[in-house]
């Protein structure tokens, strides 16, 4: 496999670089990343080396080669470095939990190929989601978040940080594409199994709230019980009744981009006070500007 069409079709080590950043992992991170992406060949050694004196219990042969040969694909004639492949080897050198989150993601779909692989795991995903969780917990008594909805989750790439940086209930996963479902199930299946994180498909834009729960519109019982933070890292994406409904007094946490060359966003501002006017808080607690390669990416923090 050459190395731009390695490049081009796994981005999403770029992402994981960003991810990485500030963290206990960054400087294995930081090898492996030389290694693959820019196909340095002392980098190459000492990944090699790495992984030789780590603890291979229960890694057959099979395996072992199947990381040689992601290292060492350019000089094997014909070799296909697959999304299951490669993120077995990452979270076999890199030891952060998420990894296996990750890898499990990645086997939930057929043949083991995410098609906006790429996508979730970019650059611009990564440091929004950190950033988020780096002002809100700036915001947030002791920690303790409570109860979240999180609407427009997707895969939900944000749920772990959650966990991982606050005291949280419960996580309502939010998405109005049921394919998402499955998915998550395979990804945070212990919180899922633990009633921690709650995986539903709902447009929600007609969403219906009584007091601070969520109703399920077909049979008007409740869905989602006692809401304390609202989060929607995809305001770009949909039309602005989401906001609308959130009943007062609610915490929320959105962010937008000016990126409207993207052929999916219908919902787009231009700048961050076109934010704070499009979403009306009674009280804003952080409001920013994250620019990235390709757009500026808006957050606003608040009480509606």
């Amino acid at each position: 496999m050459n190395q731009s069409d390695f490049i081009t079709k796994h981005a999403w080590l770029y992402g994981l670089q960003e991810y990485f950043v500030g963290t206990e992992y960054e400087e294995d991170y930081d090898l492996l990343f030389k290694a693959l992406i820019h196909d340095n060949g002392y980098r190459k050694r000492d990944l090699l080396l790495g992984l030789a004196r780590m603890d291979n219990t229960g890694i057959d042969d099979i395996v072992m080669q199947s990381f040689y040969n992601c290292i060492l694909h350019k000089d094997l004639s014909g070799y296909d470095v697959t999304q299951p492949k490669l993120m077995n080897l990452v979270r076999h050198f890199i030891k952060d939990p998420y990894l296996l989150t990750a890898y499990r993601l990645i086997r939930s779909f057929d043949n083991g190929v995410i098609l906006d692989f790429n996508d979730f795991y970019s650059r611009g995903q990564i440091s929004s989601k950190k950033w988020l969780v780096e002002e809100l917990n700036k915001i947030v008594d002791q920690s303790i978040l409570g109860n979240i909805a999180v609407y427009g989750a997707w895969y939900n790439f944000i749920a772990h940080m959650l966990f991982d940086k606050f005291s949280v209930d419960k996580i309502y996963s939010i998405d109005v594409d049921d394919t998402v479902i499955d998915h998550i199930s395979a990804m945070y299946n212990t919180e899922i199994y633990s009633n921690r994180l709650v995986p539903l498909t709902l447009d929600v834009s007609t969403i219906e709230w009584v007091d601070n729960n969520i109703k399920n519109p077909q049979s008007n019982s409740i869905l989602c019980n006692d809401i304390d933070i609202v989060i929607n890292t995809s305001c770009e994406h949909m039309p602005d009744d989401w906001f609308h409904n959130i009943p007062t007094d609610t915490i929320v946490v959105l962010q937008t981009n000016n990126y409207f060359d993207n052929v999916q966003h219908s919902n787009c501002v231009h700048t961050l006070k076109d934010t704070t006017d499009k979403y009306n808080m009674s009280k804003i607690l952080y409001k920013g500007t994250l620019n990235t390669p390709l757009y500026d990416r808006f957050m606003v923090i608040g009480i509606k």
